[in-house]
């Protein structure tokens, strides 16, 4: 038995606990009429689609990022309430959330490494990593030549190579563990331009790109004798003109096993990079509408992206250009989800983080139902009559009135 009531801190809940009258639509909504003329529709939970508010209790959080863990914990970073860890039996636990005596921290980023610690980027407060045994987070200080902190990290990636890349507002660091750090290529070093990279991708060859704020897109060249040594080649999605314009910088990344690497915009488009002949194709969804921002991407195969964006979120089949929608009519919490906040998991689920709470599914089992209006006519009129009037045996024996069906 579930207990709907009415809680302050979240707008999803009754708006009183005075409840007039309940009913159910064909689709199996309830609509709970309650006092003040409030009308609460407590949709019929799509069981394909899972969801978490992001926080322990409370207001459903804005999800930034989210991970899970190989030991199937669920870690949810949240816009300035710091961190909520789901473990695999349900229990609930927030690290770093806003309190009157500490402001809570933004989580960018959430990584695993080798030995299960999970890596977690903050703005404005660094790098933290997590101890299993210890149940506690401790910070990994990083800073560049000049002995400058970083406070800002923006994104985790890992490798092939078990190794995690850590992009910041100094530049990037390359670990093979929380105590190793393999090299750090600062902002305007090995070839790299620009103030900070949002996303790491590594295509099917085991190259790894990284994206650029006022750069563009970059391919990595690893120096196989010294890591230290690679540099950075640099490629231009968009003219020189507008490389600086913050619409051309880029949000999320994803790379295809067809040699190609797509690219969501802060504009919110979608573009394929050719990582053969290097040339950039802007990418037309049929069926947006509403002025949808793209916001993420995550490749499930080569033939299929799911998108976040400020209109729900969209599955690509990109070989026959095939595009679909899902919104909070089919089950999702909200319609509007976050700037790279998007992973697939070690347990084959697709993770969206939105204004409200975190949105999951397989994407091989989500399904979306297809409405299909049918229209009733009540009454017909022949000059002014009812037709029952002018032609009763017609109306009552079934038959066609000026092209319209008609029968008991």
């Amino acid at each position: 038995m579930k207990i709907y009531k009415h809680n302050h801190l979240n707008g999803f809940s009754l708006s009183t606990n005075t409840v007039i009258g309940i009913n159910e639509d064909l689709k199996n909504n309830l609509w709970v009429l309650t006092n003040y003329g409030d009308i609460n529709i407590l949709r019929n939970k799509n069981n394909q689609i899972n969801y978490h508010s992001g926080a322990v209790q409370g207001s459903p959080a804005r999800v930034l990022s989210s991970y899970r863990a190989k030991d199937g914990t669920l870690w949810i970073g949240t816009d300035g309430d710091g961190i909520t860890k789901v473990t695999a039996n349900g229990k609930e636990e927030q690290f770093f959330n806003n309190s009157a005596q500490t402001k809570g921290f933004y989580i960018h980023s959430i990584n695993e490494d080798n030995s299960g610690n999970i890596w977690m980027g903050t703005y404005k407060n660094g790098l933290w990593v997590y101890n299993a045994q210890r149940n506690s987070f401790s910070k990994l200080p990083l800073s560049n030549s000049k002995n400058n902190m970083v406070m800002d990290v923006r994104f985790i990636f890992k490798d092939s190579k078990r190794r995690l890349w850590v992009t910041t507002d100094m530049g990037v660091y390359l670990f093979s563990d929380r105590n190793i750090l393999l090299a750090r290529f600062e902002n305007g070093t090995a070839g790299l331009v620009g103030s900070i990279s949002q996303s790491v991708v590594e295509d099917a060859s085991g190259t790894v790109w990284l994206s650029y704020n006022g750069g563009g897109l970059f391919r990595f060249n690893e120096d196989g004798s010294d890591v230290s040594k690679s540099n950075f080649t640099r490629f231009q999605h968009v003219t020189d003109t507008l490389i600086t314009n913050r619409n051309y910088d880029i949000w999320s990344m994803a790379a295809s096993n067809a040699d190609a690497i797509w690219l969501v915009m802060v504009s919110g488009e979608l573009i394929r990079f050719s990582i053969e002949d290097q040339q950039v194709e802007k990418i037309d969804i049929n069926g947006t509408y509403d002025n949808t921002i793209f916001r993420s991407v995550i490749l499930e195969n080569q033939d299929n992206l799911w998108l976040g964006s400020t209109n729900g979120i969209w599955h690509l089949n990109v070989r026959d250009s095939i595009s679909r929608v899902f919104q909070k009519i089919d089950g999702l919490q909200d319609d509007s989800f976050m700037q790279r906040s998007a992973h697939m998991g070690w347990d084959g689920n697709i993770y969206f983080g939105g204004l409200n709470g975190v949105s999951y599914f397989k994407p091989n089992q989500i399904k979306k139902e297809e409405t299909v209006a049918k229209l009733f006519i009540e009454d017909i009129d022949i000059l002014n009559q009812p037709a029952i009037n002018v032609i009763p045996e017609q109306v009552e024996q079934g038959g066609e009135v000026g092209g319209v069906e008609t029968g008991s």
